[in-house]
Order: C-alpha cells, then sequence, then structure tokens
C-alpha cells in the first residue's frame, strides 16, 4: 500500500478532532459530527493517546459511512 502523492489539510477535508484529558473528545467531519466523554479509567492516560484516539475513531467512521 503506498500513500497518495497528494496531502490534504483539515479545512480541505472538512475533519476536525479535539480532545480534553478532562473531558472527553469531539470530531466533526463535514456535516457530520460526534462527541464523547472519557470512560472513567482513561482519565489519566496520556494526552497524546487521548488525542490520537478521535482522530482514528473518524476515520474508521468515517469509512464505514
Amino acid at each position: 500500500m503506498f500513500l497518495e502523492d497528494a496531502w490534504y489539510s483539515s479545512s480541505h477535508l472538512k475533519f476536525y478532532t479535539d480532545a480534553a484529558q478532562s473531558l472527553g473528545f469531539g470530531i466533526v467531519f463535514s456535516r457530520k459530527w460526534a462527541y464523547s466523554k472519557w470512560p472513567s479509567d482513561w482519565t489519566h492516560k496520556n494526552i497524546a493517546f487521548l488525542k490520537l484516539f478521535p482522530i482514528v475513531l473518524g476515520v474508521r467512521i468515517s469509512l464505514s459511512i
């Protein structure tokens, strides 16, 4: 599997995510959106992991639509 030569920005894809260690995360993809609180045992996890989680989830959801 090879990556395409063209890379697209978040604004081009209309794909945005955010995460807060104390609250949860949000995903916006075009006109669709999702959000959730973290499970109580996730609030101590590294913020880098927490920021990556909604990106992976958003890509997974967008591929299943």
